[in-house]
């Protein structure tokens, strides 16, 4: 069984907001516009002890504030939400991810103010227990290079918000980010680290399709993201899952029509997320046509065009049924949304019921099929994380994870049309599969 005493970690996003641009974040397209659904508000103090109370935070291990949109620096409510976690459990290892280029180096200096509660310092996460670890995200050793990707942020600010972090005592990690047109800065990236007294740099190839276009806020094409051509670095387990099971491919910037794809955004999430059934008059636009004349296998066939196979147009490698090993509940861990909604892992929280993305849909069919409402993990509606885990809703989706069950056969059902004969929801087939138990 699922069961919430198990829980020993926590990732949390305690805002949707951000201050850059990464083109390869689905929280704009390409760099440019955000997405529809995005959350406007906060978390706040309040909302956030009714979701991690004091005697639930005692079990932890650890929170990590890593979102899948939004950058945690941007709430005002932070400084008090570390203050509150620390004050309810010393012990705790709580991490920061951030771009690091907003606020002065006073209000980044104040966060050092959370010592190790540990005798050692060998650099795990067991040894930084009581301390706030801050990975600032660092793509390149110049602003040109760093801000290619990082767009919105600059270099020498987030370097000495870094810094002023580290200068007053905190722990800091530097995470680096490889594609080709910053890899001949890794090196200078690893002197910096180990001269400005980081902790350590953590680098990562990225997950996202190689040939990724950059747009700037302007909607003007700037180039394209390509993989780095170093292989020593390798990819962490899960990035090695993410850009190996799916078969979404590059998209060349210099034929992507941007405001179509803005306005496309715009219309799936309008008819999709409210069920409006009219997608079948929109789809004899001329630009609707138009934008989907990209997808090769329906182009021909605009009257039987089905939203969710465009939907889910990124379809996984893996067709065939697997048993599932979920990376988060081996690590023991959950994921919270902005807004207050539980899920098993930040990858299943962009499944979330106000985004329409390619994996919205069978996780809205199998809430459905179980006779659950579609809000049934809003946990700040329900009272607590608890109730989310009364309802049976994370049970629902483990069993996704066993071939043959009643609810892995349902999802095999739905993927039937799709010529898959796959029962795991799309987002863990793309996420985990390589995690699979023979």
């Amino acid at each position: 069984m699922y069961d919430l005493k198990d829980i020993k970690s926590v990732q949390i996003e305690i805002t949707e907001r951000c201050n850059a641009a990464c083109p390869a974040c689905t929280r704009n397209y390409f760099g440019y516009s955000s997405i529809p659904g995005i959350y406007k508000g906060n978390m706040t103090l309040e909302q956030f002890k009714i979701l991690l109370p004091e005697e639930f935070i005692q079990q932890l291990d650890d929170v990590s504030f890593c979102g899948n949109l939004g950058d945690a620096q941007m709430n005002p409510y932070l400084p008090d939400i570390v203050d509150y976690l620390h004050n309810a459990n010393s012990d705790m290892h709580i991490a920061i991810n951030t771009n690091g280029s907003m606020h002065n180096e006073e209000y980044w200096a104040n966060f050092a103010k959370y010592k190790s509660n540990a005798s050692s310092a060998s650099g795990d996460r067991i040894s930084w227990r009581g301390a706030i670890v801050i990975i600032f995200g660092i793509d390149g050793t110049t602003n040109e290079v760093h801000s290619f990707y990082r767009r919105n942020t600059d270099y020498n600010k987030v370097i000495n918000n870094a810094r002023a972090f580290i200068n007053a005592g905190g722990v800091a990690t530097w995470q680096f980010i490889l594609f080709k047109h910053n890899e001949y800065q890794l090196e200078d990236a690893k002197k910096l680290a180990k001269e400005y007294k980081f902790r350590d740099i953590y680098v990562i190839k990225s997950d996202r399709p190689n040939n990724t276009p950059v747009f700037d806020n302007k909607r003007n094409y700037v180039g394209q993201l390509e993989d780095s051509t170093i292989d020593e670095i390798g990819y962490l387990k899960f990035t090695k899952n993410l850009k190996e099971n799916n078969t979404v491919e590059g998209v060349d910037g210099n034929y992507l029509n941007i405001n179509q794809e803005v306005q496309f955004g715009k219309l799936i999430n309008e008819k999709y997320l409210n069920n409006d059934k009219s997608w079948e008059n929109d789809i004899k636009e001329p630009w609707v046509q138009g934008y989907l004349g990209g997808y090769a296998d329906i182009k021909s066939d605009f009257d039987n065009i089905d939203i969710n196979h465009i939907l889910r147009g990124g379809n996984t490698r893996f067709e065939e049924n697997r048993k599932i090993e979920c990376m988060a509940t081996r690590e023991s861990r959950i994921f919270i949304t902005a807004d207050g909604y539980v899920y098993p892992c930040c990858m299943m929280g962009l499944n979330h019921t106000r985004v329409a993305n390619e994996y919205t849909y069978d996780t809205r069919e199998i809430i459905k099929y179980a006779g659950m409402p579609n809000d049934v993990n809003d946990a700040l509606k329900h009272g607590s994380i608890q109730a989310v885990f009364d309802s049976g809703f994370m049970e629902l989706i483990k069993q996704t994870w066993i071939p043959d069950t009643t609810e892995n056969n349902f999802v095999k059902t739905m993927n039937a049309p799709y010529g898959s004969k796959n029962g795991n929801l799309h987002i863990c087939a793309s996420s985990c599969s390589n995690c699979n138990i023979n």
